[in-house]
This record gives structure tokens, sequence and C-alpha cells, in this order.
């Protein structure tokens, strides 16, 4: 039987669209618990910004949902600059090498006028559940 897009992967909301103004320190998003998956997409969607304007985006991991999480080495993107965007930026990560629960972090430098997060993970190790009455989980399937 052929897996389906809803039953193989899922998409979460790292960081919701919205306007960035400047912060001397890094915000972070939502945790994001990747536990049954195989890797994880963060997809960086970055809206026009103001002259001048750089974004930095980091990724960070922790064993759960809340409390102190730390860089996951490599996964930063490189700096967002106002020539550069906009434009839709991926990163990759294995996780298996990784610890439970992930974050993104942003900190930006002058103003953007919308930027979202979001992570999709990737190979589900676990079959779906079987559900007593049929569910939709998907807005469409064609």
């Amino acid at each position: 039987m052929k897996d389906t897009a809803h039953e193989t992967l899922r998409a979460v909301v790292g960081l919701q669209a919205q306007a960035l103004a400047s912060g001397a320190a890094y915000v972070s998003g939502a945790s994001v618990d990747c536990l049954g998956y195989d890797e994880a997409l963060v997809v960086v969607n970055a809206g026009a910004e103001g002259t001048g304007s750089a974004l930095d985006i980091k990724v960070q991991e922790h064993t759960a949902a809340t409390g102190t999480f730390t860089d996951v080495a490599g996964a930063a993107f490189a700096q967002l600059l106002a020539a550069a965007t906009p434009g839709i930026y991926v990163g990759r990560i294995d996780l298996s090498k990784r610890a439970r629960y992930l974050r993104a972090q942003y900190k930006p430098t002058g103003t953007y006028a919308a930027v979202a997060i979001e992570f999709i993970l990737l190979g589900k190790k676990y079959p779906p559940a079987t559900q007593v009455n049929s569910v939709t989980t998907y807005g469409f399937s064609v």
C-alpha cells in the first residue's frame, strides 16, 4: 500500500508569519516535538525588509519542550541581508543525531515585512494510528 504525504510527514509552525522589528537578543520560536521522525526541513519564508536590515536564524535542541536549549552545530542560516531577500531558505537536520525537541531562534536588525519559520518532519518511523472514524487531517488530496 502506498503511503500518502499526510501519513509520512508533519508540518509544524516554528514562528507564525509576522513582521519583525530590531531586537538586541535572540527570540525563541515554538518548540517542536520530533519524536518518531528521521529528518527535519527548516523552512524560512522571508518577506521584504528595510534597507540595511539583517536577520540571523539558528536552530536549537533540548530533551524537553521547555528549559535550556543549546545550539545545533552547523544549523544556522547565513545572515539574511536586504539585498538577498525576499525568498525561501531551507536547511536539513538529521534527527537521529539530535535531541527530541527543536526550535528556531531569530534576531532581526532593522525591520522585516514578514517572516515565517516552519519545520517539516519527514520519514515517519511508525505507521499512522488506525482510526475508528474517518478523519480528514488535510485540506485537499488530488
